[in-house]
């Protein structure tokens, strides 16, 4: 699976236990498979619209009015439609298109936060949503396969996320943040976030750091990031200005562009001092309501991307515990194999 189903690496002990191997080679070559498999997918899907088109519809429509942060469902009404990167009135069922609306909960992919799943229904057809890119600045374009019935422009449609990949999300993004704070604690200030990619099934982040972090650094990071979980302390969104907001404290991630207002995210409490926060970052991603929402921290994997970059993999609430029940399988069949 090209998802967190069982590990390989697991797999592999579980193998070798067995008297048995596992095929890597094979198993890059399916995955790899996969991965072209995902991208042929996309085709047709609207990717191809060039830049000046939607430019064109943002000053024609306006901004995307976005109610994500509070809501999961919602209606709204059709502005446009993109066919293969081409503007169409109408999908047909079976169409991969692209689909502006005036309104929407649906988060558009950004920050390295996953888009939105889910889907939209109307009284004559219905579209399942997979993915949500960001075009022109502010527009939140749903990527929707049309299922049943014609979708057109002017058509009001409910929107419904999916409830649970958007949980999951939250919980992985927030998450990222906490590691964020935790590496800068472990390591040193001089750590800096180099990248993420959060979605449904797990939070990945890139920091700069010249070699491979110990057993004694991974432990020492989990073990504060779950600390602040247990603390289940609600989370704070504040609007501020860009410079204000750094000023205060919180963290800007270089090369990101800001508007003339940001939100300040800050979760937990610190560890070492009193009336502190432990985690404040400008983040306009969608995050959890309380640390305890998080559930669990671990981490599956750091490795090295590039020169003086490091990666971590990490895996929160239900899957973490799965991934935690996996290896204490493998412990048991081991110790069984003695």
């Amino acid at each position: 699976s090209d998802t967190y189903g069982f590990p390989l690496d697991l797999t592999q002990d579980e193998a070798r236990r067995r008297g048995f191997s596992v095929n890597v080679d094979g198993f890059e070559a399916a995955m790899a498979e996969q991965r072209q498999r995902s991208r042929e997918n996309w085709k047709g899907s609207g990717q191809t619209a060039n830049t000046n088109e939607w430019l064109a519809i943002r000053d024609r429509m306006g901004p995307t009015v976005f109610t994500g942060y509070d809501n999961i469902e919602g209606s709204g009404e059709v502005l446009a439609i993109m066919n293969a990167g081409a503007p169409v009135e109408t999908a047909e069922a079976g169409d991969i298109v692209e689909v502006l609306f005036d309104t929407t909960p649906f988060y558009a992919e950004s920050g390295g936060q996953a888009g939105d799943h889910g889907t939209l229904e109307w009284p004559a057809g219905e579209a399942e949503v997979i993915d949500v890119r960001k075009h022109a600045g502010d527009l939140h374009v749903l990527v929707a396969q049309v299922t049943a019935g014609k979708l057109e422009i002017g058509t009001r449609a409910a929107q419904l996320v999916d409830a649970e990949k958007r949980r999951t999300t939250r919980a992985n993004h927030s998450a990222a943040h906490l590691l964020h704070t935790a590496l800068k604690n472990v390591l040193g200030p001089a750590v800096a976030q180099k990248g993420q990619l959060v979605d449904a099934e797990r939070a990945r982040f890139d920091f700069s750091h010249g070699a491979p972090l110990t057993e004694a650094e991974l432990s020492a990071i989990e073990t504060e990031v779950n600390a602040v979980i247990r603390q289940n302390v609600p989370a704070e969104t504040k609007l501020m200005a860009p410079q204000e907001a750094i000023e205060a404290g919180a963290i800007a991630l270089f090369g990101e562009k800001y508007g003339d207002e940001v939100r300040v995210l800050t979760l937990g409490r610190s560890l070492v001092s009193d009336n502190a926060p432990y985690s404040v970052e400008l983040c306009g991603g969608t995050h959890v309501a309380r640390t305890g929402d998080i559930a669990l921290f671990k981490i599956v994997q750091e490795t090295g991307v590039a020169a003086g970059v490091r990666r971590i993999e990490a895996l929160t609430g239900e899957a973490a515990r799965q991934y935690l029940l996996a290896q204490a399988g493998v412990a048991r069949s081991l110790a069984q194999g003695f």
